[in-house]
C-alpha cells in the first residue's frame, strides 16, 4: 500500500514550493546529520547549512547549481521565515511523512489497532 506523500508549502523567493515527505528525503536527511534527531537540532539552532540541507531533501534538488540559488533565495528572504514549515516538516518524516492520527489500523511498527470500547480481543 503505498500512501501519497504529505507535503508542507514553504515560500522560496516569493514562489510557494512544496516539501516532499517521501522516504527518500528522509534517508536523505537522516544520512546527511547522522539522523533526524540531529537534524531537528540543526534546523533548531539556525544552522543555515543544515536548514539549506533540509530544503533541499524536501524538494528533492541535487543539483548543485539549483541548490545555490534556493540557498540565496532562502537568505534573501529571511532563514527566520522558514523555521516554522521546516518543524513541521520534520515533525511529519518522524512520523512517516504523514500527520500523527493517519497511519489507520495499526502502525508501521507492527503494534496492532487499538480496541474500541467494549470490544473483544479475538
Amino acid at each position: 500500500m503505498s500512501l501519497k506523500p504529505e507535503t508542507v508549502e514553504i515560500t522560496i523567493g516569493g514562489k510557494k514550493c512544496e516539501l516532499k515527505c517521501t522516504l527518500n528525503a528522509a534517508m536523505t536527511v537522516s544520512d546527511e546529520f547522522g539522523g533526524l534527531v540531529p537534524a531537528l537540532q540543526a534546523v533548531q539552532s539556525a544552522n543555515l547549512r543544515s536548514t539549506f540541507a533540509v530544503i533541499y531533501a524536501g524538494l528533492g534538488v541535487t543539483d548543485l547549481q539549483e541548490q545555490e540559488e534556493i540557498a540565496e533565495k532562502v537568505y534573501a528572504g529571511g532563514v527566520k521565515n522558514t523555521a516554522d514549515p521546516l518543524f513541521k516538516y520534520l515533525n511529519l518524516i518522524f512520523n512517516g511523512g504523514k500527520t500523527p492520527g493517519q497511519a489507520g489500523e495499526g502502525d508501521t511498527v507492527g503494534n496492532p489497532p487499538k480496541r474500541k470500547p467494549g470490544s473483544k480481543t479475538t
